[in-house]
């Protein structure tokens, strides 16, 4: 019987191996390496008779550099650069950049706080410092501190975004995911007296099926609000510790979070791992009066699990902190083993919270400032260079006479609106001959 073939927006084509809940989730294996239950709507079936033309055989409308030109021009529009080329797009941080590499070659603090306005590149720079660790041999990962989406009064939530967003160059596979580096880690014999990741090497594969495989793994990803998966028949997931939703459970995700960072090191050989916390201000939302203690008590929770302090080691209820004594949680310490292994980076715009949190008034800073004159001109006219190839135009072309000058001092606000001026001034000047600039 021939396997049916489906599209998926995100994750391209692939094949349906299983289903479940009367054919509503379907089981995919995609072709890019990725398998996990997907909503039958969220697919699209693919009619085997009519054949998928290869990215060979196809003609492409632009050639391969042109059409990389017209993608960065199109992010530019938007105020971003793509992630692929932050190494390639980065002006006038060579101070903050040589700061940030001392930093992770340095043992002095594992906890780093990038200051700065808003617009002015924070996040910019949080990407080209996960790009150099990346390929300079760390696990990386990266999150947004979203109020209503991952918040610091949500450890679960943000440890879930932080596994997603999880990064490490295998030996083997090249650039991989969460779910290859526990494999490896489980391949060498490491984390066997994890309090969370033993009964994930334990079970694994045990009841045989990748269904079940995925329900263990969505479980230690802290992809369900649920601390366990559902009992099933054998009650096969009691034995599961729970994986508590709770605003006090900031040592079980530490646990997690430090298991993770001792692994990277000490099991797999790479130099630790950097977790990036982006928009980390946020801890100074309009909460509630709770969420926003436990909010900080989560912030402060990490800051001494990069600092390795010793009380993280010992029984949770001693460490100074907030923490979850709910189950098996009870006696889940904040840190695996020490060192952890962790580098953490923060990225504040202005806030209180800088002034009020003893534990973040110790950690170094970089203040980024605005960038200057000569650097903005730099952007601008690479920006040009960018804009005239993806456009095929020639330079002469393009008139941009006192683009620059018109475009700086009517400029309001960071770097990321002027640099989404910069190419809304080029499409006057290609559109108009340069006569939309007057």
């Amino acid at each position: 019987m021939p396997q049916e073939v489906v599209y998926h927006s995100r994750f391209g084509h692939g094949v349906v191996k299983k289903t479940r809940y009367n054919g509503f989730e379907l089981y995919v294996e995609f072709e890019n390496g990725h398998c996990g239950w997907i909503r039958r709507d969220k697919l699209e079936r693919v009619e085997e008779s009519v054949p998928r033309r290869s990215a060979k055989s196809a003609r492409p409308l632009f050639k391969d550099r042109q059409f990389n030109c017209r993608r960065m021009i199109e992010a530019f529009r938007l105020g971003i650069v793509p992630y692929d080329c932050i190494e390639d797009f980065t002006f006038g941080r060579d101070r903050e950049a040589e700061t940030l590499i001392r930093w992770l070659k340095g043992s002095d603090s594992n906890a780093l706080v990038l200051n700065g306005d808003y617009g002015v590149g924070k996040t910019h720079l949080l990407q080209w410092a996960y790009s150099y660790a990346f390929q300079n041999g760390f696990a990386v990962a990266i999150v947004g501190v979203e109020p209503a989406d991952a918040p610091f009064h949500k450890p679960k939530q943000l440890y879930n975004r932080l596994v997603r967003s999880f990064s490490y160059h295998s030996k083997t596979h090249g650039r991989s995911g969460f779910r290859s580096f526990m494999k490896e880690v489980q391949d060498r014999g490491g984390l066997k007296d994890h309090r969370y990741f033993k009964y994930l090497f334990q079970y694994l594969g045990y009841l045989g099926g990748i269904g079940y495989d995925e329900i263990l793994w969505e479980w230690i990803e802290g992809s369900e609000s649920a601390i366990r998966p559902p009992v099933d028949i054998l009650n096969f997931y009691n034995a599961l510790p729970g994986l508590y939703p709770y605003t006090t459970a900031v040592n079980i995700y530490c646990y997690l979070l430090s298991g993770i960072g001792w692994a990277s090191r000490h099991v797999l050989g790479l130099r630790g791992t950097l977790l990036i916390f982006d928009e980390a201000e946020s801890v100074d939302n309009e909460y509630s009066a709770r969420q926003a203690e436990m909010g900080r008590n989560t912030l402060r929770a990490l800051v001494r699990l990069a600092q390795d302090r010793p009380e993280l080691a010992g029984r949770p209820d001693g460490a100074g902190l907030k923490c979850c004594l709910v189950g098996s949680s009870r006696g889940t310490p904040f840190s695996y083993r020490q060192p952890s292994s962790l580098k953490i980076l923060f990225a504040f715009a202005p806030t209180k919270a800088l002034d009020q949190i003893e534990d973040l008034k110790k950690v170094p800073k970089i203040d980024l400032k605005p960038l200057s004159k000569d650097a903005l001109r730099e952007v601008f006219y690479r920006i040009g260079e960018i804009y005239a190839e993806a456009y095929n135009l020639k330079k002469k072309s393009v008139s941009m006479g006192d683009a620059f000058d018109r475009l700086l001092a009517e400029r309001d606000g960071g770097t990321r609106f002027f640099v989404k001026g910069c190419v809304e001034s080029l499409d006057l000047c290609r559109l108009t001959e340069g006569k939309g600039l007057s």
